[in-house]
């Protein structure tokens, strides 16, 4: 991939201090507290990789799983109705978006 053009560039960085929403936004720039990207190259012989990166600005660490499980579930909650996702996709979401929404109630009901 090595004369590979990509069209899009990124970069995910740590600021000491912290920036409020109005710097970042000055700055062009977006803010968080943490980030989940996944990166997606589609090479010239039609071969697509993906990789997901995650980080936690609190920690400078990687995000620990709970939180990318709550990333994934709430992506599955969004392509429910999504409406360019095909039907068994969107089956597929939706059976993921209630099976967690009834173990997180279940959870907080066994917990009082």
């Amino acid at each position: 991939m090595d004369g590979h053009r990509y069209p899009l560039t990124y970069e995910v960085k740590a600021i000491p201090g912290g920036a409020t929403a109005e710097e970042a936004r000055v700055a062009g720039l977006g803010a968080a507290d943490a980030v989940v990207l996944t990166s997606i190259v589609r090479a010239d012989d039609g071969g697509v990789s993906h990789l997901t990166l995650s980080l936690d600005g609190a920690t400078g660490k990687p995000l620990p799983d709970d939180e990318l499980f709550k990333a994934w579930a709430l992506l599955a909650h969004r392509l429910v109705e999504s409406p360019t996702l095909g039907l068994g996709k969107k089956m597929l979401c939706a059976l993921v978006d209630k099976t967690v929404r009834d173990a997180i109630l279940r959870a907080r009901a066994e917990e009082n």
